[in-house]
Parts: C-alpha cells; sequence; structure tokens
C-alpha cells in the first residue's frame, strides 16, 4: 500500500495516562504507528498526512481534525487511515458511530490498526468494528460518570475544581486542596462592587471606566457590560463555590443535525461554602443582587420587542445587534428604534433604524427567492431528486448484495454449496460488490447538497409575510425566523468615530439554515 495513500490520525483518549500531557502522548502513539508503517509498507506516513486531534471533545463536531479525516475519507483522497486502535475515531454516541462506518464503507476506505486491518465492505469486519466503537461508547459513558460523581463529592467539600479563576483570584493548593487565593486584581473587584452598589454607576458604565483606566479583564480584550454583571452575580466572591450554573445541552433536529445550548441556574447547581476567603463582605453583595435585580432586562412577564433579536450580528465584530428606543423625559417617543452593536464602543459601528433594516431584510429575502425560482426554473431541483433516486437505488442493490452473502454463508454452513461453488459465488458477489461500493462513493462525490427549492421559496416567502404581519407578537416572529434564518450580517462603515447615530450606507448578507 502506498503510504502517500495512508492518513494517521493522533488523538490522546480519557484511558490514557492522566499525568501525560498530549504532546507526549501523541508522540508516544506516532512512533508505535510510523514503525508499523516502516515494518508492512517499507516507509512512513509522510508528515503532510498525519493529524493530530490536541482539543477534547466527545462528538465529531467538537473535533475539527477528524472532520478533515472524513472529508478527505469521503472525498476518496486516501485508501486508509491508520490508528493505535478503533476506539480513536469515536467515542461518542452511536450516531457519530454511525457516521464514521457510513464513510469508510461507501468510500471503500480501510481501517488500520498494528493488531488489525478493517475492510469495512466485510461484512464481519464491520461487525467487529461496530462492537469495537459500542464498547468505546460504553467506557466513555462510565468514565464521564464516575469522574462526575468525583467532582460533586471534591465541590460539596469546598474546592474549587474550575479550569480558570474567577478574576481576582488565582488557583492554588492548600493541604491537598484545591481553591482559590485573592491576588492583586482583587482590590479590582472591590472596586466594581463599589461603584455599582455605592456610586449607583451602571454595568456599562463601570465597562467602560475601567477600560477608561487600562485595567484589563481576563481572556478578553476589553470589559463588557455582561462580564461585569456575571461577576455581580457569582457568589464565589463571598466564599462560595458554584457549580453546573451551566450546563451544555444537546439536541438533535428532524434533519439529523447536532445543536448545543447554553442552560443557566439549572436545577442541578450546587452552591456550597468554599474553602477560599472572600474578596466581598455579604452584605454588600446582597445589595448588589437587590439591585441587579430591580434593573433585570428580563423582568417576570417581558416580551421581547425585537422580531430579529439575536438574529443580526455586526460584521466587524460579530457582536448581537440590540434593540435601542429613545424617549424623552416625559416618556414620549424621541427617536425612532434603532439596532446598536453591543461592542459599538470598541468596534464604532454605525447604529441604524430597526424599520430601515426590516425593509433591507425583506429585499433580500425577495432575492433570494428570486434564485431558487430561477434554479427551479433550470431544473435543478429536479435534477438534484433524478441523482438523489439514483443514489438510493444503487444502496438498494447493496443491501440486496449483502443479503445474498448471508445466504451464501447459510447454505455453506447446511452443505447445500460445496467449497469450490461456495468460492465462486463469494467471488463474483465480492466483485460486484466492489463496483457498487465505487459507484455509491462516485454518485456520493457528485451530488450536490441536498436543496428542496421548493419548500425554501415557501418558507421565505412566509418569513416576509410573517415581519409584515403587525397582528404576530415579536416573539413569535423571532421563533419563525430563527428556524429558517441562521444570522443576518450587518456592515456599514466604521471609519468614522463619535456618532453611533449617523445614517450611512450599509449592506447585510442573510444565511439560511
Amino acid at each position: 500500500m502506498n503510504v502517500n495513500k495512508i492518513i494517521m490520525y493522533l488523538r490522546k483518549s480519557r484511558s490514557d495516562d492522566e499525568k501525560a500531557t498530549i504532546e507526549d502522548i501523541l508522540q508516544r502513539h506516532e512512533n508505535i504507528l510510523q514503525e508499523y508503517s516502516l515494518k508492512s509498507f517499507g516507509s512512513v506516513i509522510p508528515e503532510h498526512n498525519i493529524y493530530r486531534e490536541i482539543v477534547s471533545g466527545e462528538t465529531i463536531d467538537d473535533r475539527p481534525e477528524i472532520k478533515k479525516v472524513l472529508s478527505k475519507v469521503s472525498n476518496g483522497e486516501c485508501d486508509a487511515v491508520l490508528v493505535v486502535e478503533p476506539q480513536r475515531l469515536s467515542r461518542g454516541d452511536m450516531l457519530d458511530c454511525g457516521t464514521i462506518i457510513r464513510v469508510f464503507q461507501y468510500s471503500n476506505t480501510k481501517v488500520i490498526t498494528p493488531n488489525k486491518v478493517f475492510d469495512l465492505t466485510e461484512k464481519y469486519d464491520r461487525k467487529f468494528l461496530e462492537m469495537d466503537l459500542q464498547q468505546g461508547n460504553d467506557y466513555l459513558e462510565y468514565v464521564k460518570f464516575i469522574l462526575n460523581r468525583g467532582r460533586i463529592a471534591s465541590v460539596k467539600e469546598g474546592n474549587f475544581i474550575g479550569q480558570h479563576a474567577p478574576f481576582g483570584y488565582s488557583k492554588s493548593m492548600i493541604e491537598k486542596h484545591h481553591t482559590l487565593t485573592p491576588n492583586s486584581d482583587a482590590d479590582i473587584v472591590k472596586l466594581i462592587f463599589d461603584m455599582y452598589v455605592n456610586k449607583d454607576m451602571g454595568c456599562s458604565q463601570i465597562a467602560s471606566e475601567l477600560d477608561r483606566r487600562c485595567i484589563k479583564p481576563q481572556r478578553i480584550e476589553y470589559w463588557s457590560a455582561a462580564s461585569i454583571r456575571e461577576m455581580l452575580r457569582n457568589p464565589v466572591y463571598i466564599g462560595k463555590i458554584r457549580w453546573n450554573f451551566k450546563k451544555t445541552k444537546r439536541y438533535t433536529d428532524e434533519q439529523g443535525n447536532t445543536y448545543s445550548k447554553r442552560i443557566r441556574g439549572t436545577e442541578d447547581t450546587i452552591i456550597v461554602d468554599g474553602l477560599h476567603p472572600a474578596i466581598i463582605d455579604e452584605e454588600i453583595f446582597n445589595k448588589a443582587q437587590e439591585k441587579t435585580g430591580r434593573n433585570s432586562r428580563t423582568p417576570k412577564g417581558f416580551e421581547i420587542r425585537n422580531p430579529l433579536a439575536t438574529l443580526v450580528k455586526c460584521a466587524n465584530c460579530n457582536h448581537s445587534m440590540t434593540y435601542r428606543t429613545y424617549k424623552n423625559s416625559n416618556g414620549t417617543q424621541k427617536n425612532a428604534p434603532r439596532l446598536l452593536c453591543t461592542n459599538q464602543i470598541h468596534c464604532h459601528t454605525p447604529s441604524i433604524e430597526y424599520d430601515v433594516l426590516e425593509k433591507a431584510v425583506i429585499t433580500a429575502l425577495n432575492l433570494h427567492i428570486q434564485d431558487f425560482e430561477m434554479k427551479l426554473k433550470n431544473n435543478e431541483g429536479d435534477s438534484l431528486k433524478i441523482q438523489i433516486k439514483i443514489l438510493d437505488k444503487l444502496k438498494k442493490e447493496y443491501e440486496q448484495i449483502e443479503e445474498q452473502q448471508t445466504k451464501l454463508y447459510e447454505l455453506l454452513e447446511k452443505g447445500i454449496y460445496s467449497d469450490e461453488l461456495f468460492l465462486k459465488r463469494n467471488e463474483i458477489l465480492s466483485q460486484n460488490r466492489e463496483q457498487l461500493l465505487s459507484a455509491i462513493a462516485e454518485q456520493e462525490n457528485k451530488l450536490p447538497d441536498a436543496i428542496d427549492y421548493e419548500d425554501k421559496i415557501i418558507k421565505l416567502s412566509t418569513c416576509i409575510e410573517t415581519i409584515k404581519n403587525n397582528s404576530i407578537s415579536a416573539k413569535d416572529k423571532n421563533a419563525f425566523l430563527k428556524s429558517v434564518i441562521k444570522k443576518i450580517e450587518y456592515r456599514a462603515d466604521n471609519s468614522c468615530k463619535g456618532n453611533r447615530f449617523k445614517d450611512t450606507e450599509f449592506t447585510i448578507d442573510i444565511f439560511l439554515n
């Protein structure tokens, strides 16, 4: 086998030595695989064919390098993938395992380990690989359960086990306990609470004041109202440990796409006394909570006013554009509602009247509809349906071959077929299987992204009707628009500082789901 057509994939696993670094483990595995390659193929795998997964992730979506590998496999750019064990490819759920198996099977790509070569066109090799990946998934779930149980026990003892220490603290180890120690930024935390509680400054004002004083936050370039608000609400500053406050929930839509959503303040949240000293007096902290509750942007019964909420992003900094209304002191409307970048103080993107942007969105959606109508007129949709039918037909033929293969083994076991007749029939089936797998891979590579143009036209037309319909609430409009539109990028000239309300030329790009 040509080493230029073999990809090496390296990834650290939970079963590896916890004390060893990722780099050490990947290098150790690379040495094992290169030694195997030299012995088996007469040469080592070239560097440009080696993919090292540095980030940690349980799913394909969380691992950029495996996505690159699977792309090359599905495009027929390699003959095999070399790993230390099959479970390095995936220890995720069975949806991910199924994706990996299908990609390798239909592209006729082998999975090579130092102990075994898996040819997924062979029924039993595929079964063995499925079992191996399933065992890996079961092991992962067990390890996660044990680790989580240990983390909860440690948290309840008052240990801080977070990845990053909150601003104002440093992580430390005291008598074998993971805890926090106030650092030089602790006085800044006190200053923030003092400005909020005693100086009656808002979160945005505090963020601007800290930036003006050249006080730098952690891991971000500038302070924001959100980061200040998060600090004011964090009980770590009165000596508490908070755990499971934010959780990532994964869900899958009807099309099989997987999404993640961050949920705050779940029922599993744990708040206990920590081993670390407090920075803020509890009385000051409680006053901050009272004020935060009074100034909450989402009070009980709150209804969103912006149908485009969280959809419009500033193209200059990728922050969300927020809906702002402006009133006189007597409560009358001063100016028309506008959309303003939440990072405007730093990116200087001019705001825009909501009505003006809404009209631009309708115009852009109409242009998308015209484009889809043109593609329908050119029979692109019909052509796609024909290609899909061809692919489905090939896959059904392949399933029939698999059934024939199973029956062939049964006839051999029952003594109906002689060894000679079995080998002859098996050779014919193998040739047919190879031809079908090649045809399936070729058809999948030729297949464009599946787009139902008629469905797209209906949905976009409904979007326009929804936006124009004043009897529909902003909340319901927003929910429907999010089901069709991924995001809207707003781009305007940000070279002129000093007037964020200046009307200027702009463009928008709409990205559909």
